[in-house]
Formats: C-alpha cells, sequence, structure tokens
C-alpha cells in the first residue's frame, strides 16, 4: 500500500494556537481528499438481436484472473452487486472447481444441472498507472504565515475488462462489453472492480437482459 503522501510544510514556526488549528484543519482537508479510494468506468457494450429483451435470472460469474485471490473477489463483488436484482447469482468457483478442466459440453451441461441461465465471464486485458503531480498550494493567515501543501507525484490506475455474458440453453454470446476503468491514487482492486460490476450492471439493464425486482 502506497504511505501517505507529505501534505504540507511551513515556512516558518507558528506562534500561536489559533494558527495550529489552522493549519491542522488545512491537512485535514487534504488527508481527506486523498484517502478514499474511488474508481468510474465506462463501458461500449452490444446485445445480440436474438437475445434483445430476454431477461436472465440465474447467474454464475467467472472472473478469469491467474491470480486466485483476485478472481475470488471479484467474484464476491459481481455477485454481491447482481444479487440485489438476481433471484440467484453464484461465485464460480462455488459450482465450477478451479481445479478441474471442463469442455464445452461438461462446462454447460454442470450449468443447466444448477439452473443456471447465463454465464458471464470477465477477463482483464490491460493494466497500466498513469502519472500525475498534484497542484502546489500555498496559503497564509493574516500574521503572513506561508503553508505550503501539494507537489507530490502520484499513480492514477487504469485497468481495460472484457465481459461476456454467454446464453446457457443456446451456448451463444448474448453480450459482451469493453471497459475502462479509472482510479484516483487511493483506489484499491475492490474500487477497481466495484465501479466495473456497477457499470456492468448499468448496461445489462439499459438492454432489458435483466431486470429491477418488482416492489
Amino acid at each position: 500500500m502506497k504511505s501517505f503522501p507529505n501534505l504540507g510544510s511551513r515556512s516558518r514556526s507558528l506562534r500561536s494556537p489559533g494558527k495550529i488549528q489552522l493549519f491542522s484543519f488545512l491537512s485535514l482537508l487534504s488527508v481527506l481528499a486523498v484517502a478514499t479510494g474511488c474508481a468510474s468506468t465506462r463501458m461500449r457494450s452490444f446485445a445480440d438481436p436474438d437475445f434483445k429483451d430476454h431477461t436472465y435470472e440465474n447467474f454464475v460469474v467467472a472472473a478469469r484472473f491467474e491470480n486466485l485471490d483476485q478472481q475470488a473477489d471479484a467474484e464476491d463483488i459481481f455477485v454481491k452487486k447482481f444479487s440485489k436484482i438476481l433471484g440467484t447469482c453464484h461465485r464460480s468457483l462455488d459450482i465450477l472447481p478451479p481445479t478441474r478442466k471442463y469442455n464445452d459440453d461438461e462446462l454447460f451441461q454442470i450449468l443447466r444441472e444448477h439452473d443456471i441461465d447465463g454465464i458471464m465471464m470477465i477477463w482483464e486485458t490491460d493494466y497500466w498507472e498513469d502519472e500525475r503531480r498534484t497542484p502546489q498550494i500555498t496559503t497564509s493567515d493574516s500574521s503572513g504565515t506561508y503553508y505550503t501543501s501539494g507537489g507530490q507525484r502520484i499513480s492514477l490506475p487504469r485497468v481495460r475488462h472484457k465481459v461476456e455474458l454467454f446464453d446457457v440453453s443456446t451456448k451463444k454470446l448474448a453480450w459482451t462489453g469493453g471497459s475502462l476503468t479509472k482510479g484516483n491514487s487511493r483506489a484499491q482492486f475492490f474500487n477497481l472492480i466495484d465501479a466495473l460490476a456497477t457499470r456492468t450492471k448499468k448496461e445489462l439493464l439499459q438492454h432489458g437482459l435483466i431486470r429491477m425486482p418488482e416492489e
């Protein structure tokens, strides 16, 4: 985990409790501005016309990551996000043990045995970090004491994913999407995947492939 940046420096010593409180307040604002990880995702997607307005109710989410720990975390995040809409949503790890190999016929037979109507596959296709330098801000109080903050170099995570939804009954690709997720300097894996899951859910709702439950 990255360490907190140096959030402020003083040009001369502080002389009163009031100045100390002012400096502490400015530092606190700086901490709050960078301490929370967040991310956003934009996505382009396409639904096959044969599946227009076909509603799925029982998903399996399969994150195809080399790291098993990341796979489990990603599937947990997607399942939590989609369980609020779908009747049932499963992790692939709970149905398709990663220690086994499956051909297509075996895979879809297992899914049908669990009454799964759709399997969502997720791949990470690219990852990099953009370098930025935070703005340097200088402030002063009524006595002429100056305070400087900012000017640190930060790394901003960028990740692309491919997400596909396969129809179990026909074994055909029903929907596909490509995404770019951008995080701030505090964004962690959870933030990036959560943003991806939120955007994926929105896209599927727009295509009518999933529906909000009736109240």
